[in-house]
């Protein structure tokens, strides 16, 4: 049907915006636990623990922790499940703007 066309393309145009964003804050979140001599988790929920870690003693400003389990689970319902994601009330855009916020902190923890 062409609802059930247009709910498949919308799935798809998702897929590799959360990719994206998903190897975006892991990248940086290991760029600031390296810069940290944080011990970095090499599995794919790794940039999590490293968010929660860094968080405690104030290295990072805000938790980062909740984003990167966030686009994990949205890349399973897109890619695995084929299913709309679960952002929680938030838009890609809206998370787009927190992976930003970490990028910007590991490029700053970069040039000290």
């Amino acid at each position: 049907s062409p609802a059930a066309s247009g709910q498949a393309d919308a799935r798809r145009g998702r897929e590799r915006p959360c990719a994206a964003l998903w190897v975006a804050l892991g990248a940086a979140c290991g760029d600031v636990a390296e810069a940290h001599g944080v011990a970095q988790n090499e599995a794919h929920w790794g940039s999590a623990e490293v968010g929660t870690q860094l968080l405690a003693p104030g290295v990072l400003p805000i938790d980062y922790a909740v984003t990167p389990k966030l686009l994990n689970e949205a890349g399973k319902a897109v890619f695995y499940e084929g299913e709309d994601p679960d952002l929680s009330g938030q838009s890609l855009q809206d998370i787009a703007l927190s992976v930003e916020s970490a990028v910007e902190h590991a490029e700053q923890m970069a040039t000290r």
